[in-house]
């Protein structure tokens, strides 16, 4: 596909200004959905569906579940059932630190919460080749070249 190079700079911005959330450093082309923008869960779908209908985008190749988890994948069985204990730990710790100031924390409650995506996360990248292409194409496969 031959674009001219103002017409790519103009998608690029446009594409990273909708992208972007309030307050937050402009996204870059490597940023992911989910992991880098923070768009989880029902996020994320509708952020695609106010883009495809904003620019009047083709979705016919586009299989939601092949790239986003949905909000009930997020938050797993395993994760219900181990916040009342994690809950337990964390009250029990808090209530150590106040009698004895200056211990160290426990290694448990320094582990942060891991959100990786396991699926294929749509990247700013691929948000532009989908608006240069008019229909769903991830930017390996978009072969745009400027004019």
């Amino acid at each position: 596909m031959r674009c001219s190079y103002s017409e790519v700079k103009f998608v690029y911005l446009d594409t990273i200004e909708l992208s972007q959330m309030k307050g937050e450093p402009p996204a870059r082309l490597n940023d992911k959905i989910a992991e880098d923008l923070g768009h989880w869960g029902d996020d994320n779908y509708f952020f695609l569906l106010d883009f495809v209908e904003r620019f009047q985008l083709g979705h016919s190749g586009y299989v939601h579940d092949d790239h986003f988890e949905s909000e009930g994948e997020i938050i797993t069985i395993r994760d219900q059932l181990l916040a009342p204990l994690a809950i337990l730990v964390w009250l029990s710790w808090k209530i150590i630190e106040r009698a004895f100031p200056g211990c160290p924390t426990p290694g448990l409650l320094c582990l942060e919460y891991d959100r990786s995506n396991p699926r294929k996360d749509l990247t700013v990248g691929d948000l532009i080749a989908w608006r240069l292409s008019g229909d769903f194409c991830l930017r390996k496969d978009a072969d745009i070249r400027t004019y």
